[in-house]
């Protein structure tokens, strides 16, 4: 919006976007005729709003009017205010939530490299930054120039996480941090859609895991939870706290270990190192492997051939050794774990006792001397004193623990082994410190455990039991877990 052009009159000029008023003033136009109230009502006729700052330039402009002839002027005697738009919430990620950077990733062993980021409960893994309000502008006719306001933030989350009034976002659990643009959440699971193998590194898990393909050579899987894997685990590493099921089994080329606190079932072992907590069950056999079951071993279609596995439970296997007579040796009633504990307890009990009698000892030569004693000797005989005390205290809570440890073995040992098809010539049984080595192929059902009075038996098909060392040489060993 333009006045009329008019060189000889005084006359403002409102811009066409409204953001700006000027006052045009015509070359050697009288100065007494320049007055405020000229300026002011001039300006208001355009619908011109006029701040305290435009009552200002206005001032200046009657105060400096020259009274010869000039050019003609121009004054910006109001601006227009833009509107200020609001900033969407967003949601700011902490750096432990982040994937590691190339450089930090340059720095790790390729096997520990891997795409998931794991968190701890209590962790903070984000902060929630709320959206802001806008602020309205206006242009110089009082025309009010509208503001957008922020989008909240689009972000959803379950109860794994949850929103503190700062914002903060806090983990809940132990877990793998999903996360994308509008959600949040941890998850106690992995699932691995292909191999553990380089595309993943290692994994060290609190929850569960899947890997639906397979674990690759030298590659980790150490969990709280149960691991399942669908393929072949090959020479890697299991340890979890919870039950495994390798259902494609597991070749170890005698590097692969486990360590299982519950129970494991999968298709096969072979050449594999390690124990098993709970009980063992495999659908197809066991090559070669230096296993530890704490419960029931279970092989009823298949074979155990080579190696040594220690059973602290029953044990049911279809056939044990093979024709050409590979050395295969298996423990009856071993709870080898439990018998570690037991001998640490008892070694813990005797350093505690030589410690216990030298205190005391020493504790003897300072009391009967009891007329000379120096001010340090008392002081030592005070601390010997406590010392013997407190040691004594420890002798009898590990005697306590180890009694009933003891008591806990005797418990969990059962000689109970069915061999439904055969037990081959030259299979190692060994029983209570007593290794049993077959003489000839024996064909099933074989039963063999113990008698009443604790002597090694068998019992083929439905005829009555006899003592397992006539099917066998016998020679001692020492006992099982030594």
């Amino acid at each position: 919006m333009t006045d009329a052009p008019n060189e000889q009159s005084l006359r403002v000029i409102v811009a066409q976007d409204r953001m700006s008023a000027t006052l045009v003033l015509p070359a050697g136009f009288p100065a007494a005729m320049l007055t405020e109230d000229v300026c002011i009502n001039l300006i208001r006729t355009r619908g011109v709003v006029l701040d305290q700052n435009s009552l200002t330039i206005i001032k200046g402009i009657v105060a400096g009017q020259p009274e010869s002839d000039g050019p003609p002027r121009e004054f910006v005697v109001a601006k227009g205010s833009q509107p200020v738009d609001g900033t969407d919430g967003h949601v700011e990620w902490d750096d432990q939530g982040e994937p590691a950077t190339e450089e930090q990733t340059a720095e790790l062993s390729h096997y520990e490299r891997s795409p998931f980021v794991m968190v701890k409960e209590g962790q903070s893994v984000g902060r929630v930054v709320p959206e802001t309000l806008g602020t309205d502008g206006a242009d110089v006719l009082g025309a009010t120039l509208n503001a957008k306001h922020g989008k909240p933030p689009n972000l959803s989350h379950d109860e794994t996480v949850i929103r503190d009034a700062s914002g903060q976002l806090i983990a809940q659990i132990d877990g793998v941090l999903h996360r994308t643009p509008d959600n949040v959440k941890i998850r106690n699971r992995i699932e691995i859609t292909e191999y553990v193998d380089f595309s993943t590194g290692n994994i060290n898990f609190t929850g569960d895991v899947l890997v639906l393909r397979g674990v690759r050579d030298c590659f980790t899987v150490k969990t709280t939870g149960n691991v399942e894997v669908r393929g072949l685990i090959e020479a890697a590493t299991i340890d979890c706290d919870g039950d495994l099921n390798a259902i494609g089994g597991m070749a170890g080329r005698e590097r692969g270990t486990l360590r299982i606190s519950g129970n494991m079932t999968g298709k096969f072992l072979d050449n594999i190192a390690g124990r098993v907590g709970g009980s063992l069950e495999l659908h197809s056999e066991m090559v070669n492997c230096d296993i530890a079951v704490g419960g029931e071993l279970r092989v009823p279609k298949g074979k155990v051939i080579g190696g040594r596995v220690c059973v602290a439970g029953p044990a049911n296997i279809a056939t044990l050794g093979s024709a050409a007579c590979v050395s295969t040796e298996i423990v009856l009633g071993s709870a080898a774990e439990l018998t570690r504990i037991e001998r640490d307890l008892l070694e813990t009990i005797d350093q505690l006792t030589r410690k216990h009698d030298a205190a005391n000892e020493e504790l003897d030569v300072i009391t009967r001397n009891t007329r000379r004693l120096t001010a340090f000797d008392r002081e030592r005989q005070t601390e010997l004193m406590y010392e013997a005390g407190t040691i004594k205290q420890q002798i009898d809570r590990g005697t306590a623990a180890y009694e009933a440890l003891t008591k806990h073995l005797k418990a969990q040992r059962v000689v109970d082994m069915t061999v439904t098809m055969r037990v081959f010539e030259g299979v190692t049984i060994t029983i209570d410190g007593l290794r049993y080595q077959i003489l000839e192929q024996i064909r099933g059902p074989v039963w063999i455990g113990l008698a009443r009075d604790g002597k090694a038996v068998y019992r083929q098909g439905s005829s009555a039991d006899a003592p397992l060392s006539g099917i066998s040489q016998v020679s001692e060993v020492a006992p099982a877990g030594k």
